[in-house]
């Protein structure tokens, strides 16, 4: 599903949606390692590619991240802002290109890095009370047990390169994503509104 609006926006932007595995499974813990191989930081592979090498896409310390709703349905989201007087479809390309490149394989020192971001980020989350209080209550809201919060950095843990290859080749795939293209208004339409 493709689908285009145009409206007042700076810059042409597109997410690319994927219906993901349900939190608190092992397919979601190795999604969430793959979304910090292709776009955590600055050490990822869409940074490198995206940002630094072909310069198409605008900076940012997270690219994609996963979503989960209550009754078990979880988005995985890319963020994908075009820089300054790139094609959004050029942009686009370059991602999927990105992404498919993980079928070649993901190196352990990437799956040691994401593992690395993702403990320090839960780390810092569970630092402070607000934190803490907004995890438990994710648990027990979603999967019913607060306790399983005690789980769930061990089970990131465990994830594996080909774990990491086997979820990007179910889930992003063409015929499960959804993509939205904001593109800016013309002076025309501008002046019009």
């Amino acid at each position: 599903v493709r689908h285009s609006v145009t409206d007042r926006v700076p810059i042409p932007r597109t997410f690319v949606a994927y219906r993901t595995a349900p939190f608190g499974t092992t397919e979601f813990d190795s999604i969430q390692v793959a979304a910090t191989v292709l776009g955590g930081g600055r050490g990822s592979r869409l940074y490198k590619s995206l940002v630094l090498d072909q310069q198409l896409l605008q900076p940012s310390e997270s690219v994609i991240d996963s979503w989960p709703f209550i009754g078990g349905a979880t988005l995985t989201i890319a963020d994908l802002p075009a820089r300054e007087g790139v094609e959004i479809e050029r942009l686009e390309e370059a991602y999927h290109a990105e992404v498919g490149r993980i079928a070649d394989g993901v190196s352990e020192d990437e799956i040691a890095r994401a593992k690395a971001l993702i403990t320090s980020q839960w780390l810092h989350h569970m630092a402070s009370v607000d934190g803490r209080a907004d995890t438990f209550n994710e648990y027990a809201t979603l999967l019913g047990d607060p306790g399983l919060v005690n789980e769930a950095l061990p089970a990131i843990l465990r994830v594996t390169a080909e774990g990491v290859q086997k979820v990007v080749a179910d889930v992003m795939r063409p015929d499960n994503r959804i993509v939205l293209t904001f593109l800016p208004e013309s002076d025309e339409q501008e002046a019009a509104a």
